[in-house]
């Protein structure tokens, strides 16, 4: 019930002291026109203060995107190195909106991407969406209705999708029945346009020691225009040449640069970004699930499926309950071997909900998101919390070995366990909670990723300590209530 009012998180953004800016221009850019422009990108950069900024490189005809290097001459990308975050009088988020402010006045770029430095393992953006569907001029118009809407969400910036238009092409649609007419067959009218503007191998020659390829096809002069296309000539097998704007039907259009496929499907990524301080993933992928049954009413045959960092989370969640119920598992299995009983390690493992509430409760306080960190923290947790219990319940036990068995003793067992490990318990405890303080609040420098899986453990100690000292003499109390009118019951019915 906590979590979504502490967020989800997948890996928490640490400061690495570097940004970039990834910049993609229209298929076609000439790497001339890809610098030219990325020359007004750098002046920008450049106006940023030079005591936060240490440097900054400019890449052309090559960017870093998706954790591969991509060479093509419409990419480009900025590479901010700054100074020491305790040296600097901005922060990266405010650096990064004041350089996306500057870059929306500049013309040419297809898509300004800024991305921050981050640890961990690579992640998708914490706005991801599957556009899936048959068609893609059915799924790029769904794209956009997408993006439309998640615009007007508060908290979300750098919408767009990963499927910029590419290049002008002819499209060339053969009219089968015109074809027919005439004597041609579809594959043979389309090899022949592939033979006139692409070539065909017609033979080799050696030059020496080498082979050539002969590559047969039109002249440069006669395959430069959609006239020359349209005039192509074909002969069919009556000798009768054709031509070839008689028997189709061509458009032109921007061509795709690529075509991505999830499960075999055709689909479009559409990403963004979040301002955490307005929003959280979790509150807005819950609102585009509201979104998508409506949006797959306009548009049939369309489906949206949330992915990205989230989607990860969840499989890293999904991944690890079985992880946590092995270690309790274990630690049942070790408990009853060392007490040779099954009831007492049931009451040890009374302490591990208790650790959660307070772990969740500690994340609330410090501020720290539900992340992949923290969830390994509350696994970690389950083993250490028992040790106190474990303490209270073996100096139970000793206590009555060493005394009478009767009703009186048992409870003069349970009042000095909580009297006499009080001090040892308490201490225990504090030492761990001690050694824990730094790390969870930062004293010395504050880490991002370990700070929650520290708050997670400090607080989930110090929650489960309190309580283990209350409720374990209780829960024994209770077992030895009812093992006592069990006990009578069989009296009473052995005398009846």
């Amino acid at each position: 019930m906590l979590i979504p009012m502490v967020g989800i998180e997948l890996f928490p953004d640490e400061d690495f002291d570097q940004f970039k800016v990834l910049v993609k221009f229209p298929e076609g850019t000439s790497l001339e026109e890809t610098d030219r422009i990325m020359q007004k990108f750098e002046q920008a950069a450049l106006e940023l203060p030079k005591t936060d900024v240490q440097d900054v490189v400019v890449n052309v005809g090559l960017m870093l995107g998706n954790n591969e290097w991509i060479a093509k001459k419409n990419v480009a990308q900025i590479l901010f190195q700054l100074h020491p975050k305790e040296k600097r009088t901005m922060k990266i988020d405010d650096m990064m909106n004041t350089m996306r402010e500057r870059s929306r006045s500049i013309s040419g770029p297809l898509s300004v991407e800024l991305e921050k430095i981050s640890g961990g393992p690579p992640v998708g953006k914490p706005i991801t969406v599957k556009v899936q569907g048959k068609y893609m001029d059915e799924i790029k118009r769904a794209s956009l209705a997408l993006q439309a809407y998640i615009r007007t969400i508060d908290g979300t910036f750098d919408v767009t999708d990963d499927f910029p238009p590419g290049k002008q092409e002819i499209r060339v649609e053969v009219d089968e029945e015109k074809a027919a007419l005439y004597g041609f067959s579809t594959q043979y009218v389309a090899l022949n346009v592939r033979y006139a503007f692409d070539g065909i191998d017609a033979t080799e020659f050696r030059d020496g020691d080498d082979e050539v390829d002969v590559v047969v096809k039109y002249d440069q002069q006669y395959r430069s225009s959609i006239n020359d296309v349209l005039n192509l000539r074909l002969t069919n097998p009556m000798g009768q040449t054709v031509a070839l704007r008689d028997m189709v039907n061509f458009q032109i259009r921007a061509g795709a640069t690529e075509i991505k496929r999830f499960d075999q499907k055709r689909t479009i990524m559409v990403t963004g970004e979040i301002d955490r301080s307005k929003a959280t993933v979790d509150k807005i992928n819950a609102r585009l699930a509201e979104k998508f049954p409506e949006l797959e009413e306009s548009f049939p045959g369309i489906r949206f499926e949330i992915g990205g960092e989230f989607d990860e989370f969840m499989e890293v969640f999904q991944d690890i309950i079985p992880l946590f119920a092995l270690s309790i598992i274990l630690i049942f299995l070790i408990l009853g071997t060392q007490f040779n009983s099954y009831i007492q390690p049931f009451i040890i493992l009374t302490t591990v909900p208790f650790a959660l509430i307070g772990a969740m409760v500690g994340l609330l306080i410090s501020g720290n998101p539900f992340s992949l960190s923290s969830l390994y923290g509350f696994v970690a947790l389950a083993g250490i919390v028992v040790n106190d219990a474990i303490v209270m319940i073996s100096f139970i036990n000793t206590r009555r070995k060493s005394s009478d068995t009767t009703v009186c003793g048992h409870w003069r067992s349970i009042v000095n366990g909580g009297r006499l490990r009080l001090r040892p318990i308490i201490l225990t405890s504090m030492t761990t909670i001690s050694g824990l303080i730094p790390l969870a609040f930062g004293f010395g420098g504050k880490s991002e990723w370990w700070a929650p899986l520290a708050n997670v453990i400090l607080f989930g100690l110090l929650g489960s300590t309190i309580l283990t000292l209350f409720a374990i003499p209780c829960f024994v109390a209770v077992i030895d209530d009812v093992k006592r009118s069990r006990k009578k019951a069989r009296l009473k019915l052995r005398s009846s």
